[in-house]
């Protein structure tokens, strides 16, 4: 318990040894009891807060090629709580969203492009798939996102 305990965050235990944590907090009632039971600080728990949820986000875009998601959950489950969504941390970060993911920037730039380009924004094919999925997801709707993009009343021009 003290090797695993040392410098590893719960979910770190969490990660690397999941009969370790799951023992322990049979046996002791919770991890931190567990981890003062052998003699051990139990290292305090930091709140989340908006800053705090950019920082860890702005640290892990520097460091890291993979995701998020899979890299710290708990880092997830804050930016949704205090931000609404992952994306929108994201944002306030300053930072893109990786991996091909969409943001709202990138689907209006999209929207905005195909429209310059004279390609049809009326109904979207089946190619569009992944941008109308990302248009319902950060604007409600693919009338919004084309609204959001300035293209909603010219299109009916055309």
């Amino acid at each position: 318990l003290q090797r695993q305990a040392r410098g590893l965050t719960l979910s770190g235990v969490w990660g690397e040894d999941r009969l370790l944590y799951t023992a322990a907090c049979r046996r002791f009632g919770n991890w931190q009891n567990a981890v003062q039971s052998a003699g051990l600080e139990p290292k305090p728990r930091k709140r989340w807060s908006n800053q705090r949820v950019i920082n860890e986000l702005r640290g892990w875009y520097g460091r890291s090629k993979m995701s998020v998601r899979i890299l710290d959950p708990l880092l997830v489950s804050a930016a949704k709580r205090l931000f609404g969504s992952l994306d929108t941390a994201l944002e306030a970060a300053g930072l893109e969203p990786r991996y091909g993911q969409w943001s709202a920037q990138r689907v209006l730039e999209e929207l905005q492009n195909r429209y310059v380009r004279g390609a049809s924004v009326n109904e979207p094919t089946r190619r569009d798939r992944i941008l109308v999925l990302a248009a319902k997801r950060l604007f409600g709707s693919w009338h919004h996102a084309l609204r959001a993009a300035g293209i909603s009343d010219k299109r009916k021009a055309k």
